[in-house]
């Protein structure tokens, strides 16, 4: 029986997990609907703000993501029913204990990102929909990069609402009753094993001999972790459950270090150009601050184009600082279509983002680059853009310099 069709919150086990029971959104309604991307997002003060729109882009309305702050600063008591108007929780419960049995290590519990939200239209609940899993089935339980030392195995809580829910009365005991069940139910060692033998023999033929060594040996270790996972959760289920006094972390937080100002006139798809300077043209004002050694400018270009390797839609600023410096104003737009005449994005590291990277050239050495700083809370004005190649991309843009957190 799930939680949505109890009367009362109580602890009572399904009778049979299975993998049609697993609640997904089976449908995606435009209009009323609402559809958003966490990254480095959660239902906390300052951290609401970064969930990114993905539907109905003309709206600044954000009020049913900020309805669940004050929601979850409410005591044991009053949680749930406050959670149950916005929220599915039974199926938020799926989504957070199959991000651990897959090791979703960078996706909602662990790390508050990559994640998608759907409010339904008919119900207003929100659900969770896995999103960026490029980085799962980690042999180990390791401390992840932004982490001081790795969390329990059987239990992932640095997004509110799993930090939460585990240390309610009702729901921690809930969530390890139904770890169990659900791997039980979802992990099928051959079926896995096939599909990642079949991946293999897809891929296998078109790995160069300078690969074939760590090809093989990442292949051997997603087989590693599919035979080994269902006894590692169990093990860790047979111990006493974990009890943590961690507290959430705090939102991340870089200084200002100055200013940017720059133009650029351009056409789009000559980012592969090895010489900016016959690219396009631009102009670039940065405060000294942020580079104090820099020589003056001597020369400076643009280009623009879809970035292959990358997976974005770049606009980069280039300037020449004798004798051999260059700084790259790197520019993303995340929504191809955004890329218009006339358009207005803002520098909030979701519609667009910026970095400047400093780039040091010695004969007979490779690039020396660095990342001067963080482009931010600003604009990105096109006056000309389009995604065709050869359509003008001429523009503006004026921002914030912050320090690099990398």
């Amino acid at each position: 029986m799930s939680i949505r069709e109890r009367s009362v919150w109580t602890v009572r086990p399904r009778s049979r997990v299975t993998r049609s029971t697993l609640r997904l959104p089976t449908r995606v309604t435009r209009g009323k609907s609402s559809h958003w991307e966490g990254a480095l997002s959660d239902f906390r003060p300052d951290w609401v703000g970064t969930f990114q729109r993905k539907s109905n882009k003309l709206s600044d309305d954000r009020s049913q993501l900020e309805a669940l702050v004050p929601v979850m600063q409410l005591p044991d008591d009053q949680l749930l029913a406050a959670l149950e108007p916005h929220l599915d929780v039974d199926a938020f419960l799926d989504f957070w204990i199959t991000e651990l049995i897959i090791s979703h290590a960078d996706g909602y519990a662990r790390n508050t990102n990559n994640f998608y939200l759907y409010f339904d239209p008919d119900t207003g609940r929100m659900n969770f929909i896995p999103w960026g899993i490029d980085s799962i089935f980690h042999v180990g339980n390791r401390a992840a990069p932004w982490e001081e030392r790795p969390p329990p195995e059987i239990l992932w809580e640095e997004g509110v609402l799993a930090h939460r829910l585990y240390r309610h009365p009702t729901m921690g005991p809930l969530y390890l009753e139904r770890l169990p069940l659900l791997l039980d139910a979802l992990w099928d060692e051959d079926a896995l094993l096939a599909r990642a033998n079949e991946y293999h023999a897809l891929l296998s033929p078109y790995v160069v001999d300078a690969n074939r060594e760590a090809f093989e040996g990442e292949v051997d270790r997603v087989r590693y972790f599919i035979r080994s996972r269902r006894d590692a959760l169990q093990n860790a289920l047979a111990r006493p459950p974990p009890v943590t006094d961690d507290l959430l972390r705090d939102p991340w937080c870089v200084d200002q270090i100055g200013t940017v100002q720059a133009t650029f006139a351009t056409t789009w798809g000559n980012l592969a150009e090895q010489d900016p300077f016959a690219a396009g043209t631009g102009t670039l004002t940065l405060d000294p601050a942020v580079d104090p050694t820099l020589p003056p400018i001597t020369r400076v270009g643009s280009k623009s184009g879809y970035d292959e390797q990358g997976r974005q839609n770049v606009i980069q600023v280039v300037t020449w600082h004798d004798p051999n410096i260059a700084l790259v104003l790197n520019l993303t737009v995340a929504n191809p279509a955004d890329l218009a005449p006339g358009m207005s994005l803002p520098l909030d590291w979701l519609e667009s983002s910026g970095h400047i990277f400093k780039v040091i050239f010695q004969p007979g050495a490779d690039p020396e680059v660095s990342i001067l700083g963080l482009v931010g809370d600003g604009v990105l004005y096109l006056h000309e853009a389009g995604t065709e190649a050869g359509d003008g991309v001429v523009g503006t843009v004026d921002a914030l310099v912050y320090e690099s957190i990398w």
